[in-house]
């Protein structure tokens, strides 16, 4: 997954761990909702 490999290239700190737990929630909801439609 791209978006993981993104995500620990980023500084361990909590801002940067919120935006990238969001990222991958939001893609993730996303592409579940594209499969199951």
């Amino acid at each position: 997954m791209p978006a993981r490999g993104w995500t620990l290239k980023l500084p361990h700190d909590s801002f940067a761990g919120t935006i990238g737990a969001g990222v991958a929630l939001t893609l993730g909801c996303y592409l579940l909702l594209r499969w199951l439609v």
